[in-house]
Protein backbone atom coordinates (compact mmCIF):
# COMPACT_ATOMS: atom_id res chain seq x y z
CA UNK A 1 0.00 0.00 0.00
CA UNK A 2 2.92 2.22 0.51
CA UNK A 3 3.43 2.18 -3.19
CA UNK A 4 -0.16 3.28 -3.77
CA UNK A 5 0.19 6.02 -1.20
CA UNK A 6 3.43 7.06 -2.82
CA UNK A 7 1.76 7.17 -6.21
CA UNK A 8 -1.24 8.98 -4.78
CA UNK A 9 1.09 11.52 -3.18
CA UNK A 10 2.79 12.02 -6.50
CA UNK A 11 -0.54 12.55 -8.17
CA UNK A 12 -1.37 15.29 -5.69
CA UNK A 13 1.96 16.94 -6.26
CA UNK A 14 1.71 16.53 -10.00
CA UNK A 15 -1.82 17.95 -9.82
CA UNK A 16 -0.45 21.05 -8.09
CA UNK A 17 2.38 21.15 -10.59
CA UNK A 18 -0.12 20.66 -13.38
CA UNK A 19 -2.18 23.63 -12.20
CA UNK A 20 0.95 25.76 -12.02
CA UNK A 21 1.98 24.47 -15.39
CA UNK A 22 -1.43 25.28 -16.84
CA UNK A 23 -1.21 28.78 -15.38
CA UNK A 24 2.32 29.16 -16.70
CA UNK A 25 1.31 27.79 -20.08
CA UNK A 26 -1.69 30.09 -20.15
CA UNK A 27 0.55 33.04 -19.37
CA UNK A 28 3.08 31.97 -22.00
CA UNK A 29 0.30 31.51 -24.54
CA UNK A 30 -1.00 35.00 -23.82
CA UNK A 31 2.51 36.43 -24.19
CA UNK A 32 3.04 34.55 -27.44
CA UNK A 33 -0.36 35.64 -28.73
CA UNK A 34 0.49 39.27 -27.99
CA UNK A 35 3.92 38.89 -29.59
CA UNK A 36 2.39 37.25 -32.66
CA UNK A 37 -0.25 39.95 -32.87
CA UNK A 38 2.46 42.61 -32.72
CA UNK A 39 4.48 40.76 -35.38
CA UNK A 40 1.41 40.46 -37.61
CA UNK A 41 0.64 44.14 -37.21
CA UNK A 42 4.21 45.04 -38.10
CA UNK A 43 4.19 42.66 -41.06
CA UNK A 44 0.85 43.94 -42.31
CA UNK A 45 2.02 47.51 -41.88
CA UNK A 46 5.11 46.76 -43.93
CA UNK A 47 3.01 44.99 -46.56
CA UNK A 48 0.56 47.88 -46.71
CA UNK A 49 3.44 50.29 -47.23
CA UNK A 50 4.85 48.09 -49.97
CA UNK A 51 1.43 47.70 -51.61
CA UNK A 52 0.90 51.46 -51.46
CA UNK A 53 4.25 51.98 -53.20
CA UNK A 54 3.36 49.39 -55.84
CA UNK A 55 -0.10 50.94 -56.31
CA UNK A 56 1.48 54.37 -56.69
CA UNK A 57 3.96 53.02 -59.25
CA UNK A 58 1.18 51.29 -61.20
CA UNK A 59 -0.94 54.46 -61.21
CA UNK A 60 2.09 56.46 -62.36
CA UNK A 61 2.74 53.96 -65.15
CA UNK A 62 -0.93 54.09 -66.11
CA UNK A 63 -0.79 57.87 -66.39
CA UNK A 64 2.42 57.69 -68.40
CA UNK A 65 0.88 55.11 -70.74
CA UNK A 66 -2.18 57.31 -71.21
CA UNK A 67 -0.01 60.29 -72.07
CA UNK A 68 2.06 58.15 -74.47
CA UNK A 69 -1.14 56.97 -76.17
CA UNK A 70 -2.30 60.57 -76.57
CA UNK A 71 1.07 61.60 -77.98
CA UNK A 72 1.13 58.64 -80.37
CA UNK A 73 -2.40 59.51 -81.58
CA UNK A 74 -1.32 63.11 -82.13
CA UNK A 75 1.82 62.05 -83.98
CA UNK A 76 -0.17 59.57 -86.05
CA UNK A 77 -2.53 62.37 -87.13
CA UNK A 78 0.44 64.58 -88.02
CA UNK A 79 2.04 61.78 -90.03
CA UNK A 80 -1.23 61.20 -91.90
CA UNK A 81 -1.41 64.91 -92.75
CA UNK A 82 2.23 64.91 -93.86
CA UNK A 83 1.62 61.86 -96.04
CA UNK A 84 -1.36 63.61 -97.62
CA UNK A 85 0.73 66.73 -98.27
CA UNK A 86 3.59 64.60 -99.66
CA UNK A 87 1.18 62.75 -101.95
CA UNK A 88 -0.24 66.05 -103.16
CA UNK A 89 3.24 67.41 -103.77
CA UNK A 90 4.22 64.28 -105.74
CA UNK A 91 1.15 64.63 -107.90
CA UNK A 92 1.84 68.34 -108.52
CA UNK A 93 5.52 67.61 -109.17
CA UNK A 94 4.69 64.96 -111.74
CA UNK A 95 2.24 67.32 -113.46
CA UNK A 96 4.79 70.15 -113.47
CA UNK A 97 7.54 67.84 -114.72
CA UNK A 98 5.31 66.69 -117.56
CA UNK A 99 4.46 70.31 -118.38
CA UNK A 100 8.14 71.34 -118.37
CA UNK A 101 9.00 68.43 -120.63
CA UNK A 102 6.16 69.39 -122.99
CA UNK A 103 7.29 73.05 -123.03
CA UNK A 104 10.89 72.03 -123.69
CA UNK A 105 9.75 69.81 -126.53
CA UNK A 106 7.69 72.65 -128.01
CA UNK A 107 10.57 75.10 -127.76
CA UNK A 108 12.86 72.85 -129.84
Amino acid sequence: MASKTGNHGKKDVSGATASLTVEAISLLLDQHREALAADYKTSFSTLETTFDQVRSAVEDHGQRLSSLELISDYLSQRINKLEDVCSSLRYNNSKLTAKVNELEALSR
